[in-house]
């Protein structure tokens, strides 16, 4: 390695160390960052709302209801309850309801 290069590289750098919101700043003036924080905290609303029907339809799942069944149970659709029991039945045991519900959310 050419240790020269490096020093020079990381002493003649014009880079300054920013704070986060600096750049987060910098980032929304550029419109470089089109989630603003009111989405962000409506992802978090939903992922929750997802995790709890994930929870829920997972115990259903374990009692032997059937799909249809736990779609009126919960008043969910029948296609988001048939999502959420697959992603169940193809994922690990260790995976966590959190996991799930973020893989249901990309569907």
């Amino acid at each position: 390695m050419d240790w020269d290069y490096l020093e020079e590289n990381y002493t003649s750098s014009d880079n300054k160390v920013r704070s986060l919101d600096e750049i987060m700043k910098e980032c929304e003036a550029n419109g470089e960052i089109s989630d603003s924080l009111d989405s962000i905290y409506s992802n978090k609303t939903q992922l929750e709302k997802t995790v709890n029907d994930v929870k829920n339809v997972r115990e259903l799942i374990h009692q032997g209801v059937t799909v249809k069944e736990i779609s009126k149970r919960l008043s969910l659709d029948e296609d988001y309850v048939v999502c959420i029991a697959v992603t169940l039945n193809s994922s690990t045991d260790d995976d966590n309801d959190i996991a799930i519900a973020h893989l249901v959310m990309m569907e």
